[in-house]
Protein backbone atom coordinates (compact mmCIF):
# COMPACT_ATOMS: atom_id res chain seq x y z
CA UNK A 1 0.00 0.00 0.00
CA UNK A 2 1.47 3.35 -1.05
CA UNK A 3 1.83 6.02 1.58
CA UNK A 4 0.47 9.56 1.18
CA UNK A 5 2.79 12.16 -0.31
CA UNK A 6 3.18 15.70 0.89
CA UNK A 7 2.40 18.68 -1.32
CA UNK A 8 2.69 22.45 -1.01
CA UNK A 9 2.32 25.63 -3.01
CA UNK A 10 5.76 27.03 -3.86
CA UNK A 11 5.57 30.41 -2.13
CA UNK A 12 8.88 31.03 -0.35
CA UNK A 13 11.48 33.57 -1.53
CA UNK A 14 13.67 30.61 -2.49
CA UNK A 15 10.85 29.21 -4.64
CA UNK A 16 10.49 32.48 -6.54
CA UNK A 17 14.25 32.54 -7.11
CA UNK A 18 14.27 28.87 -8.12
CA UNK A 19 11.70 29.42 -10.89
CA UNK A 20 12.89 32.88 -11.89
CA UNK A 21 9.44 34.37 -11.18
CA UNK A 22 8.61 37.81 -9.76
CA UNK A 23 6.09 37.89 -6.92
CA UNK A 24 3.97 40.77 -8.20
CA UNK A 25 4.62 40.62 -11.94
CA UNK A 26 3.72 37.95 -14.51
CA UNK A 27 6.10 37.69 -17.46
CA UNK A 28 5.08 36.66 -20.98
CA UNK A 29 7.55 33.75 -20.87
CA UNK A 30 5.44 32.14 -18.11
CA UNK A 31 2.88 31.44 -20.85
CA UNK A 32 5.47 29.98 -23.22
CA UNK A 33 6.62 26.39 -23.80
CA UNK A 34 7.91 25.45 -20.34
CA UNK A 35 8.48 21.73 -20.78
CA UNK A 36 10.73 21.78 -23.83
CA UNK A 37 11.73 19.63 -25.54
CA UNK A 38 8.56 17.85 -24.40
CA UNK A 39 10.26 14.51 -23.89
CA UNK A 40 9.10 11.43 -21.99
CA UNK A 41 7.64 12.11 -18.55
CA UNK A 42 6.27 15.57 -19.39
CA UNK A 43 2.94 17.06 -20.46
CA UNK A 44 1.76 20.51 -21.55
CA UNK A 45 -1.19 22.10 -23.30
CA UNK A 46 -2.79 25.38 -24.36
CA UNK A 47 -6.54 25.08 -23.84
CA UNK A 48 -9.60 27.19 -24.67
CA UNK A 49 -13.27 26.58 -23.94
CA UNK A 50 -16.34 28.76 -24.30
CA UNK A 51 -20.09 28.76 -23.82
CA UNK A 52 -21.62 30.75 -26.68
CA UNK A 53 -24.60 33.03 -26.29
CA UNK A 54 -26.91 30.41 -27.87
CA UNK A 55 -25.82 27.73 -25.39
CA UNK A 56 -23.31 25.97 -27.66
CA UNK A 57 -19.98 24.93 -26.12
CA UNK A 58 -16.65 25.18 -27.93
CA UNK A 59 -13.39 23.52 -26.83
CA UNK A 60 -10.03 23.95 -28.60
CA UNK A 61 -6.88 22.30 -27.31
CA UNK A 62 -3.24 22.39 -28.44
CA UNK A 63 -1.13 19.68 -26.79
CA UNK A 64 2.47 18.55 -27.07
CA UNK A 65 1.54 14.85 -26.93
CA UNK A 66 -1.55 12.68 -26.80
CA UNK A 67 -1.43 11.09 -23.35
CA UNK A 68 -4.54 8.98 -23.92
CA UNK A 69 -2.44 6.18 -25.39
CA UNK A 70 -0.86 3.31 -23.51
CA UNK A 71 2.45 5.11 -22.98
CA UNK A 72 0.81 8.24 -21.56
CA UNK A 73 3.36 10.90 -20.62
CA UNK A 74 6.22 8.46 -21.22
CA UNK A 75 6.07 9.01 -24.97
CA UNK A 76 8.07 11.68 -26.86
CA UNK A 77 6.50 14.87 -28.17
CA UNK A 78 3.94 14.45 -30.94
CA UNK A 79 1.67 17.52 -30.98
CA UNK A 80 -2.07 17.31 -31.57
CA UNK A 81 -4.87 19.87 -31.89
CA UNK A 82 -8.50 19.08 -31.06
CA UNK A 83 -11.76 20.88 -31.77
CA UNK A 84 -15.12 20.07 -30.14
CA UNK A 85 -18.41 21.89 -30.68
CA UNK A 86 -21.63 20.88 -28.94
CA UNK A 87 -24.87 22.53 -30.04
CA UNK A 88 -28.00 22.92 -27.89
CA UNK A 89 -29.85 20.46 -30.17
CA UNK A 90 -27.38 17.70 -29.24
CA UNK A 91 -25.20 17.93 -32.37
CA UNK A 92 -21.58 17.10 -31.59
CA UNK A 93 -18.73 18.03 -33.96
CA UNK A 94 -15.22 16.80 -33.23
CA UNK A 95 -11.94 16.99 -35.14
CA UNK A 96 -8.26 16.33 -34.44
CA UNK A 97 -4.97 17.08 -36.15
CA UNK A 98 -1.81 15.14 -35.27
CA UNK A 99 1.54 16.60 -36.30
CA UNK A 100 4.69 14.66 -37.02
CA UNK A 101 7.35 17.32 -37.64
CA UNK A 102 5.34 20.40 -38.67
CA UNK A 103 5.05 22.28 -35.37
CA UNK A 104 6.70 25.03 -33.33
CA UNK A 105 6.37 26.28 -29.74
CA UNK A 106 7.92 29.53 -28.51
CA UNK A 107 9.51 29.49 -25.05
CA UNK A 108 9.44 33.26 -24.43
CA UNK A 109 5.68 33.78 -24.97
CA UNK A 110 2.49 31.98 -25.97
CA UNK A 111 3.09 31.36 -29.67
CA UNK A 112 2.12 27.82 -30.70
CA UNK A 113 1.78 26.34 -34.19
CA UNK A 114 0.72 22.83 -35.19
CA UNK A 115 0.45 22.56 -38.97
CA UNK A 116 -1.74 25.48 -40.09
CA UNK A 117 -3.30 25.85 -36.62
CA UNK A 118 -2.03 28.58 -34.29
CA UNK A 119 -2.55 29.75 -30.69
CA UNK A 120 -0.82 33.00 -29.67
CA UNK A 121 -1.21 35.75 -27.10
CA UNK A 122 0.45 38.29 -24.82
CA UNK A 123 -1.34 37.78 -21.46
CA UNK A 124 -4.09 40.16 -22.58
CA UNK A 125 -5.17 39.30 -26.13
CA UNK A 126 -5.16 35.77 -27.58
CA UNK A 127 -5.86 34.65 -31.13
CA UNK A 128 -6.57 31.08 -32.16
CA UNK A 129 -6.81 29.85 -35.75
CA UNK A 130 -7.84 26.34 -36.76
CA UNK A 131 -8.00 24.78 -40.20
CA UNK A 132 -8.59 21.03 -40.07
CA UNK A 133 -10.89 18.54 -41.74
CA UNK A 134 -13.69 20.83 -43.01
CA UNK A 135 -13.49 23.02 -39.89
CA UNK A 136 -12.09 26.53 -39.69
CA UNK A 137 -12.17 28.71 -36.59
CA UNK A 138 -10.88 32.17 -35.74
CA UNK A 139 -11.14 33.15 -32.10
CA UNK A 140 -10.05 36.37 -30.37
CA UNK A 141 -9.98 36.49 -26.57
CA UNK A 142 -9.42 39.88 -24.91
CA UNK A 143 -8.73 40.10 -21.19
CA UNK A 144 -10.82 42.39 -18.97
CA UNK A 145 -8.79 41.88 -15.77
CA UNK A 146 -5.06 41.29 -15.19
CA UNK A 147 -3.42 37.89 -15.37
CA UNK A 148 -3.10 36.09 -12.03
CA UNK A 149 -1.52 33.06 -10.38
CA UNK A 150 -1.45 31.63 -6.84
CA UNK A 151 2.01 32.66 -5.55
CA UNK A 152 4.55 31.13 -8.04
CA UNK A 153 1.76 29.07 -9.59
CA UNK A 154 3.68 25.86 -8.82
CA UNK A 155 2.40 23.03 -6.61
CA UNK A 156 5.15 20.65 -5.48
CA UNK A 157 4.54 16.98 -4.64
CA UNK A 158 6.62 14.44 -2.71
CA UNK A 159 8.88 14.76 0.32
CA UNK A 160 11.66 16.28 -1.79
CA UNK A 161 9.23 17.87 -4.29
CA UNK A 162 10.41 15.92 -7.38
CA UNK A 163 7.03 16.41 -9.10
CA UNK A 164 5.18 19.62 -9.80
CA UNK A 165 2.08 21.14 -11.30
CA UNK A 166 2.06 24.82 -12.25
CA UNK A 167 -0.86 27.01 -13.29
CA UNK A 168 -1.32 30.52 -14.69
CA UNK A 169 -4.75 32.08 -15.42
CA UNK A 170 -3.55 34.48 -18.11
CA UNK A 171 -7.05 35.85 -18.75
CA UNK A 172 -9.22 35.29 -15.64
CA UNK A 173 -12.04 37.24 -17.28
CA UNK A 174 -12.37 38.52 -20.82
CA UNK A 175 -14.43 38.85 -23.99
CA UNK A 176 -14.41 36.49 -26.98
CA UNK A 177 -15.27 36.83 -30.64
CA UNK A 178 -15.40 33.59 -32.65
CA UNK A 179 -16.03 32.83 -36.31
CA UNK A 180 -16.59 29.16 -37.13
CA UNK A 181 -17.17 27.24 -40.34
CA UNK A 182 -18.09 23.56 -39.99
CA UNK A 183 -18.83 21.48 -43.09
CA UNK A 184 -19.77 24.65 -44.96
CA UNK A 185 -21.99 26.05 -42.19
CA UNK A 186 -21.04 29.51 -40.87
CA UNK A 187 -21.26 30.82 -37.32
CA UNK A 188 -20.22 34.29 -36.09
CA UNK A 189 -20.56 34.51 -32.31
CA UNK A 190 -19.82 36.88 -29.46
CA UNK A 191 -19.44 35.74 -25.87
CA UNK A 192 -18.00 36.73 -22.51
CA UNK A 193 -15.28 34.64 -20.92
CA UNK A 194 -14.67 33.36 -17.43
CA UNK A 195 -10.96 32.89 -17.84
CA UNK A 196 -7.84 32.08 -19.77
CA UNK A 197 -5.34 29.97 -17.91
CA UNK A 198 -1.92 28.48 -18.26
CA UNK A 199 -0.78 25.54 -16.23
CA UNK A 200 2.19 23.31 -15.58
CA UNK A 201 1.64 19.99 -13.89
CA UNK A 202 3.29 17.18 -11.89
CA UNK A 203 4.98 14.72 -14.21
CA UNK A 204 7.20 15.94 -17.04
CA UNK A 205 6.71 17.94 -20.17
CA UNK A 206 5.00 17.45 -23.54
CA UNK A 207 1.77 18.56 -25.19
CA UNK A 208 -1.35 16.61 -26.05
CA UNK A 209 -4.88 17.00 -27.31
CA UNK A 210 -7.63 14.49 -26.75
CA UNK A 211 -10.46 13.43 -29.03
CA UNK A 212 -13.68 11.60 -28.19
CA UNK A 213 -15.64 9.42 -30.61
CA UNK A 214 -18.23 11.19 -32.73
CA UNK A 215 -21.63 11.04 -31.06
CA UNK A 216 -23.52 12.57 -34.00
CA UNK A 217 -23.03 12.75 -37.76
CA UNK A 218 -21.28 15.91 -38.94
CA UNK A 219 -23.59 18.89 -39.26
CA UNK A 220 -23.13 22.61 -39.78
CA UNK A 221 -22.41 24.82 -36.81
CA UNK A 222 -25.46 27.03 -37.22
CA UNK A 223 -25.36 30.60 -35.92
CA UNK A 224 -25.22 32.62 -32.73
CA UNK A 225 -25.60 36.33 -32.27
CA UNK A 226 -25.56 38.51 -29.16
CA UNK A 227 -23.06 38.34 -26.27
CA UNK A 228 -23.99 36.45 -23.14
CA UNK A 229 -22.03 33.22 -22.83
CA UNK A 230 -18.79 32.40 -21.06
CA UNK A 231 -15.34 31.16 -22.09
CA UNK A 232 -11.83 30.46 -20.90
CA UNK A 233 -8.43 29.74 -22.31
CA UNK A 234 -5.79 27.74 -20.50
CA UNK A 235 -2.37 26.14 -20.68
CA UNK A 236 -1.27 23.09 -18.72
CA UNK A 237 1.88 21.04 -18.26
CA UNK A 238 3.50 18.75 -15.74
CA UNK A 239 6.94 17.65 -14.65
CA UNK A 240 8.67 15.16 -12.38
CA UNK A 241 11.44 17.61 -11.61
CA UNK A 242 12.08 21.31 -11.21
CA UNK A 243 13.47 21.53 -14.75
CA UNK A 244 10.62 23.81 -15.77
CA UNK A 245 11.75 26.62 -13.57
CA UNK A 246 15.46 26.00 -13.75
CA UNK A 247 15.70 26.31 -17.49
CA UNK A 248 14.69 29.94 -17.27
Amino acid sequence: MSRPETCRIAATPADYQRYGIAKDEIAAREDGFRTRPGGPGTFEWWYFDAVLDDGSTLVINFMVKDIRGGRGIRQPARPVVTFELDRPDGTHVERALHAQDDFAFAADRCDVRVGACTFAGDLHTYRIHLDLDAVTADVTLTGQVPSWRPETGHILFGDDQPKLFAWLPSVPQGAVRATLTVDGGYCDASMSTRGSTSALGPTNMSITCSVMPMRQPRRSAGSASSPGGSARCSRAASSRSSLVGQRR
